[in-house]
């Protein structure tokens, strides 16, 4: 519960933040995993086994209470992979930017959870077709699956091969050295055009040069 909720929180400021800005700001899963692991890892580490007491009701919780696991690490990531700008704060926006109407802050704060629990709701009433059922298997979560076994659960490597641990940061690896240059660097230098950088303050320039909202000339791409 101690790790949850900060990347909980912090991930939906993020969403809802960037969610306003032309170059969005996205986590993946597969980060989220990893990151879920390290902080989840160093908290057990270095958090005092403590009891936290309730004032006035009888609930306690332990700061640490064991080993982060496999569980604790399957909800944290579902937990924070619920994060992200809810399409009630796009009502709430519409309503200040076309209608110069203000949502009292109740009101829009239970307009918001009620826009988030809505795919909640749908999920319990249709569980026992959806969830329950065992005819009803989930391709994708197969591959989360192997996933987390490969971190948690103890494996013994054969002699002169690869553990799944082993070739899970091997694959990543070559795939952050592969996807970098494509997927970062180059979308970045589309943006730069030497025309906007001479003209900087002239309009018609930026309608020329920009490599996003004009015509592109000039830009490094």
């Amino acid at each position: 519960m101690v790790d949850r909720a900060p990347i909980c929180i912090l991930g939906s400021v993020i969403a809802a933040l960037s969610a306003y800005r032309q170059q969005l700001f996205y986590l993946p899963q597969v980060c989220v995993n990893i990151i879920v692991l390290i902080v989840g890892k160093l908290m057990a580490n270095t958090l005092p086994n403590k009891v936290v007491r309730m004032p006035y009701t009888n609930w306690s919780f332990s700061l640490n209470p064991g080993p982060f696991n496999l569980k604790e690490h399957v909800v944290t990531t579902i937990l924070a992979g619920t994060e992200g700008a809810s399409a009630g704060l796009d009502i709430i926006s519409m309503s200040k930017i076309f209608y110069h109407k203000d949502i009292p802050l109740l009101p829009a704060m239970l307009l918001v959870l009620s826009v988030q629990f809505l795919g909640y709701g749908f999920a319990g009433m249709f569980m026992k077709l959806l969830v329950d059922s065992p005819y009803m298997w989930w391709p994708s979560t197969l591959v989360d699956v192997s996933f987390y076994r490969a971190l948690h659960e103890p494996e013994k490597r054969a002699k002169g091969k690869l553990s799944r641990y082993q070739f899970f940061l091997i694959v990543i690896i070559v795939i952050f050295t592969y996807s970098i240059v494509p997927v970062y660097l180059f979308p970045s230098i589309t943006a730069l055009s030497f025309v906007c950088w001479i003209w900087k303050d002239s309009i018609t320039a930026q309608q020329i040069g920009s490599g996003f909202h004009g015509l592109g000339i000039g830009s490094l791409r």
